[in-house]
């Protein structure tokens, strides 16, 4: 297998090139981004590890350049820039993988074994859901109960994609409605112009819905009701021709292949009855009931409805003549398809009158909206802008009189935007030419731990390994700190599921609490809110690593996600994270003091710089939480809470 390293810092480079070949790769080395994607034209490699700052062509544009040429080789980017955007756009661009360094040696290992792994696997990744499957290098499937109803359609390859996006898209419509619904209730209960006019326009609307409803039901429900009719008078004719007289009796020449013929019904069963001028049964089901003496036929036929056998039937008799007399003949049919027809008539003449209803106070609502007063809007935006929003003002919809305030507060949002972004550029610079010399120092160290050397040698270079991990975070920290403070992010706040979020992370460390001998489980249920993925990540990576840091051994740890309720007898839950120990924990008279910078507990053991809890309290203010250290279960231990105001 072979291995193109795209990396400017000659230590990491050389480290990375000497541990892969002990894994048993074929290694070339370059420092270039254009020498990369020239040497990936002529010749073939399993895979590039491919760093961002480039003197030169960077990463971003090799990248871009390997996949326009349509090369397939799988791409690792591997650099210190770690921003969200920065992975967006990488992997946006083609990258297979991206990780951040500083990075744990065994950790890209197993990436480019994976990758390579990847990239060679015959059959491709399947994704599934419901009934529809999707195979990389084969295409989509369907379950085997659709692929029979595929099968029977006149275009059996486009039915099979017809038959599951209908009902996504009919679920996808469903959701849809029902949070239009839900705001439109709302809106109802609130004491507003469009509560008010949303309230007198609702009972005209249902009116309407219901006559216009009721309406096409019948207008449609005549029409199919009378084909149904008219195939059992055809069936009764169809026996009138069959009636023979011989020798003065009356018979019905009905063959067992013609009968079950008649009887045949995908959906009903078929009854009928022939009686000779008498009144006496001569074929068929003698025990039909006959037609109300009431009801008075027209044009020889009459339709009624009656029990049979347990079942309502729809009934047809006619007369037929028999040597010169009249026969009577019945035929009728269990009311399964007409039922069924109903069923489908009122569907179809309630949804479409429903849905149009639903749209006009949709309409309604969101009109009255628009039209409402400007400076309100403009004054409920600016209200509830956080620190970290510095988009300008539209000024489009504002009153003129009020145009040249919005400009002055947009220019000097552009100033403080612009202020921000560079301290974000100064980051980024600052995480590369910190976190790459780390990188290669690290990775040099491991090396060396690996290789046959004398024990005070081996003491001498753990001692420097351990001071690079220890050297690592503490940029890490430093970096996430300055992140962490107001202004210093830029990405928009997304939705970020507390529980994924642990999920992702909880790998890593159980194998740190089983190398420690501590018991750490976890406890998670579904919680969601609105804010910085990685910032939340580091937030808890600092609570968990704490607690892996400070407890001794055979100690528990227990990390849990969820919702609760604001206070006693509060109707609103919010969502938490929580990490809880029953380690020595932080005296009460130390809490306050723990979460400023570099203050650490006097007497406390291990190598901690004290910025762990401060990166926290940070993190949780720029997402309006709030944290509380309190004791563990059973006054003893450590837990630390981050109660979101919001979901």
């Amino acid at each position: 297998m072979r291995i193109l390293i795209v990396e400017d810092d000659p230590s990491l480079a050389s480290g990375l090139a000497r541990i892969l070949e002990a894994e048993g790769y074929a290694v070339d080395v370059t420092s270039r981004g254009e020498q990369a994607v020239e040497a990936a034209r002529q010749e073939r490699f399993d895979l590039v590890i491919l760093d961002i700052g480039l003197p030169g062509m960077d990463g971003f544009e090799a990248l871009r350049r390997l996949r326009g040429a349509e090369h397939r080789v799988p791409v690792l980017v591997l650099t210190a820039r770690d921003t969200v955007s920065d992975r967006v756009h990488g992997l946006d661009l083609g990258a297979d993988d991206y990780m951040a360094k500083p990075f744990a040696m065994p950790e890209l290992t197993a990436r480019v074994r994976a990758l390579i792994r990847r990239s060679q696997a015959q059959t491709g990744p399947k994704v599934t859901h419901g009934p529809l499957m999707l195979q990389c290098d084969r295409g989509i499937h369907l379950a085997p109960a659709l692929q029979a109803r595929a099968r029977r359609h006149p275009h059996p390859h486009g039915a099979r994609l017809r038959l599951h996006a209908g009902g996504i898209q009919g679920a996808l419509m469903l959701r849809r409605l029902r949070a239009a619904w839900r705001s439109i209730i709302q809106g109802m209960k609130d004491r507003s112009l469009r509560g008010h006019l949303l309230r007198l326009l609702l009972l005209p609307v249902a009116g309407i819905l219901a006559v216009s409803s009721v309406a096409a039901y019948y207008l449609a429900l005549d029409p199919a009701t009378e084909a149904h009719d008219a195939s059992l008078i055809d069936a009764g004719l169809a026996l009138g021709e069959r009636i023979r007289t011989a020798g003065g009796i009356t018979t019905v020449d009905l063959p067992s292949a013609a009968e079950q013929v008649l009887r045949t019904d995908k959906y009903d069963t078929i009854y009928y009855v022939v009686r000779d001028p008498s009144g006496k049964a001569i074929a068929g089901d003698a025990g039909i009931p006959l037609p109300p003496s009431n009801q008075h036929a027209q044009d020889s036929t009459m339709f009624y409805e009656a029990a049979y056998r347990g079942a309502k039937v729809r009934a047809a008799t006619l007369l037929a003549p028999c040597a010169g007399q009249v026969c009577r003949i019945i035929v009728a049919e269990t009311m399964r398809k007409r039922d069924r027809l109903v069923r489908e008539i009122l569907i179809g003449a309630v949804l479409p009158q429903a849905l149009l209803a639903v749209l006009t106070l949709v309409i309604v609502w969101f009109g009255v909206a628009r039209g409402l007063a400007p400076l309100q809007r403009l004054s409920d935006e600016i209200r509830k802008r956080s620190v970290r929003d510095l988009r300008p003002i539209g000024t489009a919809q504002v009153p003129a009189e009020t145009q040249p305030l919005i400009g002055a507060l947009n220019q000097l949002l552009i100033q403080v935007d612009e202020s921000h972004r560079n301290q974000q550029r100064f980051l980024a610079n600052a995480a590369h030419q910190l976190r790459t010399p780390l990188a290669g120092l690290q990775a040099h160290a491991e090396l060396a731990l690996a290789q046959a050397i004398p024990d005070a040698a081996r003491a001498e270079v753990e001692q420097v390994h351990s001071a690079t991990v220890r050297t690592a975070r503490l940029a890490n920290q430093l970096l996430a700190l300055a992140r962490a403070e107001p202004g210093g992010r830029v990405e928009p706040p997304a939705p970020v599921n507390l529980r994924q979020l642990v999920e992702g992370a909880a790998d890593e460390w159980v194998h740190r609490a089983l190398d420690r001998d501590l018991d750490l489980g976890f406890e998670l249920e579904p919680a969601s809110v609105h804010g910085d993925v990685l910032l939340l990540r580091e937030a808890l990576g600092n609570l968990v690593h704490n607690a892996l840091e400070y407890l001794p051994r055979g100690g528990h740890i227990t990390v849990r996600t969820g919702t609760r309720a604001r206070g006693e007898g509060a109707g609103e839950r919010l969502p938490f994270i929580e990490v809880e120990d029953d380690g020595p924990g932080i005296p009460p008279g130390e809490r306050d003091r723990v979460v400023e910078r570099f203050y650490r507990v006097p007497g406390t053991a291990g190598t901690g710089s004290g910025l762990g809890l401060a990166i926290v309290r940070e993190i949780a203010a720029s997402h309006g939480a709030t944290l509380r250290i309190g004791e563990g279960p059973g006054g003893a231990g450590c837990r630390v809470e981050i109660k979101f105001a919001h979901g």
